[in-house]
């Protein structure tokens, strides 16, 4: 600008010059963390790639790229929420519909940053020495140990649970329950075992045997998961506080932000009691209504799912023959009223096929299957 004189020079933090500004990034008041920003000429256009989306917890699905780019503009990102630059602190703060928002359970660990722990062996034991004295029969005595032991190496497990029984006229007996090596696959949320084992007792009975199986590890999921749950969803009209009681105790409460909600992180004493929620508005406002909760054993929350998969040779004490077989089982939470579960075993001679629902309905929980 040589020649000319500035006479008057605004800086706007709301509309910040075009560039490139190293940003912290919070969304509904929440740090998500610091990242490059390369704001555009109109600052609602500025591009949000979908890598970034994931690392802040933003929700992609639905939102269309800018043409071939992995572009999504910003005014797209916040839906119909809002976006505000404060660039006197280098901050932007994103509000943004919390049902589009991927929360972070208090106490859950993302996979991603998972350790697998250190080289290790271990051990446990229970004993037991008894011994009978009879006045006009002489006397018996019998020993009972019993190891849970196992070790950690180069992030593989490996487990035993062996006994030792001896009584009267004997030598003793080891015998071997579970001895299995397995691993932990952070990408499937599940388990891959190997050795002696059981299978899942959740849709067929559990039987011992040698082979594989790779099966969801629930203790992989947020605690709130783990169980069935229902969702609690809505639609806040403006900044708003979200209560749900159960028998008259309040079990959850949260601000969010104007737009649809969807709870998933609740965490509940069981079923059998009906959840009233609460949505108190900003002007004072007041919504209610009754969400049903029942739940039996096979039930998951909406949108989990729960695989099961062995394969091997039954190894079953005292059985005159042993068989091999596959077992295959899956669950789905549908939704708040309906999960879906179903299973196969195969085998030379035998043969079972198993469909069955859960429900959750205002008058219990009802599971119904056919084998």
């Amino acid at each position: 600008m040589r020649d000319q004189k500035i006479t008057n020079f605004h800086l706007d933090e709301n509309k910040p010059i075009p560039g490139q500004y190293e940003l912290d990034i919070y969304v509904n008041n929440q740090w998500r963390g610091k990242y490059d920003i390369i704001v555009a000429d109109d600052p609602g256009s500025t591009c949000i790639s979908t890598e970034l989306l994931k690392n802040i917890g933003v929700i992609s699905d639905g939102l269309q790229p800018q043409g071939a780019t992995d572009c999504i503009a910003l005014k797209d990102v916040v839906r119909s929420g809002g976006y505000t630059f404060n660039i006197g602190v280098f901050r932007l703060d994103l509000s943004v519909p919390q049902a589009y928002v991927n929360e972070v359970e208090a106490g859950y660990v993302l996979p991603e940053n998972w350790d697998r722990g250190i080289n290790a062996f271990y051990t446990s034991y229970y004993a037991s020495q008894y011994y009978s004295d009879y006045k006009n029969s002489g006397s018996s005595e019998s020993t009972y140990v019993r190891f849970n032991s196992g070790f950690n190496l180069l992030g593989w497990q490996a487990h035993a649970d062996t006994t030792f029984n001896k009584t009267d006229g004997s030598s003793g007996e080891w015998k071997s329950n579970t001895l299995y090596l397995e691993r932990g696959i952070a990408e499937l949320l599940g388990t891959l075992r190997a050795g002696d084992q059981y299978t899942s007792s959740e849709i067929f009975d559990s039987v011992r045997f040698t082979g594989v199986r790779l099966f969801r590890d629930m203790q992989m999921l947020p605690n709130s998961k783990q169980n069935f749950t229902p969702l609690v969803q809505g639609i806040a009209q403006t900044n708003a506080l979200v209560t749900i009681e159960q028998n008259g105790f309040v079990v959850y409460q949260k601000e969010v932000p104007p737009g649809p909600f969807s709870i998933a992180d609740l965490q509940l004493a069981g079923g059998g009691a009906d959840l009233d929620v609460t949505v108190r508005e900003a002007d004072g406002s007041i919504n209610t209504w009754l969400v049903p909760y029942a739940s039996v054993p096979n039930m998951l929350q909406p949108g989990v799912s729960k695989y099961d998969f062995s394969a091997g040779r039954s190894h079953i004490e005292g059985a005159d023959n042993q068989a091999d077989f596959t077992q295959i089982s899956y669950q789905y939470g549908l939704n708040n009223l309906l999960t879906l579960y179903g299973g196969t075993m195969l085998s030379n001679h035998y043969n079972a096929f198993t469909l069955g629902t859960g429900w959750n309905t205002r008058i219990g929980a009802i599971s119904l299957d056919a084998t």
